[in-house]
């Protein structure tokens, strides 16, 4: 490898490098964003569900603060009457979940009490005890003129009760009115104004006592979407819980749109990825291909050069008469009709190839026994074999089955093989041509007991302008891509290995024509 080859190559692998490098920082940005854009949305849906619940939750408090501005608009009217005449004709109407009032003193005497209950009197008597001797203490006293309403929502024994309560001052007195909120009315009449069908819609609501049972709505799937909060100033020991009507499937649609843009930011730095790599292999083959052109260029070039030199120098001595004896007349004409040859020989190689590259599917195919255009490319080198003193043999198990093949093709294609094998097995003694058949195919063998083709080079051999490292030095590298050239138009097959034991074992098969 040339020092520059090599620069180049160190080059591509640090700019591949730091494209990855790169790659990979984006690609974990652009992750980290997305899981955050996910985080985002997840919160957006969040926030309004619980917005959403809240003012949910406050409908149910508007509906009770309603009903207790009514019932304490009549208690603190002073028209002569008491209470049960001013408030019981309307509570039915207007007050429909309080089921009974009661005034008190300053010193927690009760001063008047009205009540909407159909049961024993002992439940009544029972609810002025409690709040005279248990729920008074909890009450919070306004400065003069605040008037505040506000509410009590407590376990006493083993029931629930919800109280509203609004001091009153005057200069005189203090008085307190305080209304008892029936929790089941509550659950049978607010929740329905409020909230309609809790099963319809686009949310799906509950609602849970203080001991997590439900009273009010179908139970709730459990999901991260699921918001719970308490009912803000009425009955605080109350939770409402709402969820999407289609949590389950807006959980599928986040993990599925992670999913995908997990997929196409790892595909796209992939491909990315991808496609440096491939850019970078295609300019080195393109740099490696230009390297080979340009010794090709110089290799034909002397190829060249050194027959015609030869040939002028011989034919300048023949026309100049400065040849001593007809001995030598005869030799120096041989010498040109041998350059020639090989002048010819290198030309047609080039023009084959040219041709295979521009046409590749420009053969005649016939379908026949390819014994003779076998044999035709062993006997174009008979007389190269008797020069060089290498025995060629030629072993044809004939007849073989027809192939579809090109004669021309297929004899320039053994051609060549042999002629690679004298070329690069200058020391061999016998380069050995066979063809016979087997159940799939025609099999052509050159073998050669010559140096052999070290095994690094061996995965090159076919491509184009590769020279071996072990020859005479001469040729254009172009004999074994023809060769392959030639094996694929025909469907074939081509092999090389090393042989036994030594020299290299070319083998092509072709198939059976059907």
């Amino acid at each position: 490898m040339s020092r520059e080859t090599k620069r180049r190559r160190q080059a591509m692998v640090a700019i591949a490098a730091a494209v990855v490098v790169s790659v990979v920082v984006l690609a974990s940005y652009l992750l980290r964003s997305l899981a955050q854009a996910d985080r985002l949305r997840e919160q957006s849906l969040l926030a309004a569900t619980y917005e959403l619940a809240q003012d949910k939750a406050s409908r149910v408090d508007r509906l009770l603060f309603e009903q207790d501005d009514a019932a304490f608009s009549l208690a603190e009217s002073d028209e002569g009457r008491s209470l049960a005449d001013r408030w019981l004709p309307t509570a039915a109407r207007i007050t429909p979940t309080i089921r009974a009032v009661i005034v008190l003193d300053d010193l927690g005497n009760v001063v008047d009490f009205a009540s909407r209950s159909l049961g024993p009197i002992e439940e009544d008597e029972e609810f002025r005890r409690l709040v005279v001797a248990r729920f008074r203490n909890a009450f919070e006293h306004d400065a003069p003129g605040e008037n505040l309403l506000r509410h009590v929502h407590r376990n006493e024994g083993d029931r629930s009760f919800l109280l509203s309560y609004r001091s009153a001052s005057s200069a005189s007195d203090r008085r307190t009115f305080v209304a008892w909120h029936d929790l089941g009315r509550v659950v049978k009449d607010v929740f329905p104004r409020a909230y309609g069908d809790p099963t319809q819609g686009s949310h799906r609501l509950d609602v849970l006592d203080e001991q997590g049972r439900i009273i009010f709505g179908p139970p709730l799937r459990s999901s991260r979407f699921t918001v719970s909060v308490r009912f803000a100033t009425t009955i605080y020991g109350w939770r409402l819980q709402l969820a999407p009507a289609v949590d389950e499937e807006l959980a599928s649609d986040f993990a599925h749109r992670r999913r995908l843009d997990m997929a196409l930011v790892i595909g796209a730095s992939l491909m990315i990825v991808a496609g440096i790599i491939t850019v970078g292999l295609a300019a080195d083959r393109a740099w490696r291909a230009s390297e080979l052109k340009s010794s090709f260029v110089a290799n034909v070039s002397h190829e060249l050069k050194t027959p015609l030199a030869l040939v002028r120098m011989f034919s300048e001595m023949l026309h100049d008469d400065r040849v001593p004896s007809p001995e030598k007349r005869r030799e120096y004409l041989g010498i040109i009709h041998t350059e020639a040859r090989r002048l010819e020989g290198l030309l047609d190689r080039i023009l084959d190839f040219a041709r295979l590259e521009r046409e590749p599917r420009a053969n005649e195919f016939i379908v026949d026994d390819p014994s003779d255009a076998i044999a035709e490319g062993v006997e174009a080198h008979r007389s190269q074999a008797m020069s060089t003193g290498i025995v060629l043999q030629a072993k044809i198990e004939g007849p073989l089955p027809p192939v579809r093949h090109d004669p021309t093709a297929l004899t320039l294609a053994v051609s060549n093989l042999v002629d690679n094998a004298f070329k690069y097995a200058a020391q061999a003694r016998t380069i050995a041509v066979s063809a016979h058949h087997d159940a799939t195919g025609v099999v052509i063998t050159v073998v050669d007991d010559g140096e052999g083709i070290p095994e690094a080079e061996r995965h090159r051999v076919f491509e184009k302008f590769v020279r071996g490292s072990t020859g005479n030095g001469r040729g254009t590298g172009l004999g074994l891509a023809i060769v392959m050239q030639v094996v694929r138009a025909h469907r074939g097959t081509i092999r090389l290995d090393a042989a036994e034991p030594r020299g290299a074992r070319f083998r092509i098969r072709l198939p059976i024509a059907s």
